[in-house]
């Protein structure tokens, strides 16, 4: 299952130069993004049965809105 916000996300992450990579696991779905705008950031989120599980910026939990926030406002 894709969830909802994956296809959006992942456009505003490759047009702000975020490097994607996305590793579905059966229910699950595990997101890993990676600036290259030098900022260095690092988000993680992982999707179970199509809903958000867990999310981490630089390896700290985080809300999803503030990751999908920075992914979003990064040039």
């Amino acid at each position: 299952m894709i969830p909802r916000q994956l296809p959006r996300l992942v456009t505003d992450a490759l047009e702000n130069r975020w490097a994607v990579d996305l590793r579905p696991l059966s229910v699950t779905l595990f997101a890993y993004f990676t600036s290259r705008s030098g900022h260095g950031d690092e988000v993680e989120i992982q999707w179970i049965e199509g809903r958000v599980a867990e999310s981490y910026i630089n390896g700290v939990p985080t809300p999803y809105a503030q990751c999908a926030r920075l992914i979003r406002a990064t040039p």
